[in-house]
């Protein structure tokens, strides 16, 4: 393997604990447009000399680290898009993933493709299970079955992530985890965007 793919490796796997681009990239003193073109399948930027000196600096690493392999680091992490509320929207109403390149990236390790996406849930509503201020992987082309946590955009355009669940009668209700807010049938009008597989914070993926 060359230096340069260790080097990445080793990347990928940094980002995958510190929770996402942005944060890694705050912490290392770049921009986490850079750091997404370095780790993301597509572009496949390069970990120059310089990169791989200050991470290892930022991250309190031995000097070399970076240039080893590890591991912690060989278990294959690819990178998905973290997507505004906006661009979630457009993908409801059937539109294709359409990442920019300043998107926020995080490294995941689960079989991902073209269409898998991340996105960050803001409220308690999933609460304990999945906590607020976790970022989300979620699967579009992944068919919903009861007991998945799925994304969801309501009649008035919301965003939100619910546990589909079956009732003794055969009929289906969404679930939140916060046993404070109520169980409700689906709305009329109600898209599922995908299936929620992986959430992390602060970088743990479960």
């Amino acid at each position: 393997m060359s230096v340069q793919n260790i080097r990445r490796q080793n990347l990928v796997y940094l980002v995958r604990q510190q929770g996402s681009s942005k944060e890694f990239a705050k912490k290392v003193g770049t921009s986490p447009a850079y750091v997404s073109q370095v780790i993301s399948e597509k572009t496949r930027g390069e970990v120059g000399e310089r990169l791989a000196r200050a991470v290892e600096i930022a991250c309190a690493l031995e000097t070399g680290w970076m240039d080893e392999i590890h591991d912690g680091a060989t278990r294959r992490a690819q990178a998905v898009p973290v997507l505004p509320d906006s661009e979630v929207k457009k993908l409801a109403d059937g539109a294709k993933l359409k990442a920019s390149v300043d998107s926020e990236i995080v490294p995941t390790c689960l079989t991902v493709d073209e269409s898998t996406f991340a996105w960050r849930l803001l409220s308690d509503d999933m609460s304990p299970k999945i906590p607020a201020g976790s970022v989300l992987i979620v699967e579009p082309d992944l068919e919903s079955r009861p007991g998945d946590v799925v994304l969801i955009t309501g009649p008035d355009g919301g965003i939100f992530v619910r546990e589909l669940s079956r009732e003794i009668d055969g009929s289906i209700v969404l679930k939140c985890g916060n046993t404070l807010r109520p169980v409700l049938p689906p709305p009329a009008g109600m898209k599922i965007i995908g299936v929620v597989r992986e959430f992390s914070l602060r970088g743990s993926f479960r």
